[in-house]
C-alpha cells in the first residue's frame, strides 16, 4: 500500500500544478475551489484509519468536480481521473 499512497501522491502534485496553472478565466470558481478542497481532503485521509473518512466517497467528489470540463481542459480531467483511480485502489 505504501507504494501506492506514493503515486497518489504523486498524481495529486500533478493536478496541483496544473490546477494552479490553469487560467482563472478557463475555469469558475465553484470548480476550483471543489478540486482543491477535494484534494486537501485526500491528502488528509492518507494519513487517516479508512473508517475516519466522511460517507461521500473522495473518488465521487473529484468525479464530480470533473464534470464539466472534460472536452475544455483534458490534461485536467485526465489528472482528476487518474487521482480517482488511485483513490479506489487504496480503498478510500
Amino acid at each position: 500500500m505504501p507504494d501506492r499512497i506514493e503515486k497518489l501522491r504523486k498524481r495529486l502534485s500533478e493536478l496541483e500544478a496544473e490546477l494552479a496553472a490553469l487560467p482563472a478565466s478557463e475555469i469558475d470558481d465553484e470548480t476550483r475551489v471543489l478540486i482543491e478542497g477535494t484534494v486537501s481532503d485526500i491528502e488528509a485521509a492518507v494519513r487517516r484509519e479508512p473508517a475516519q473518512i466522511e460517507p461521500e466517497s473522495l473518488v465521487e467528489r473529484l468525479e464530480r468536480a470533473a464534470q464539466g470540463f472534460e472536452s475544455s481542459h483534458p490534461a485536467l480531467f485526465e489528472l482528476v481521473s487518474r487521482a480517482a483511480e488511485a483513490l479506489s485502489k487504496i480503498g478510500l
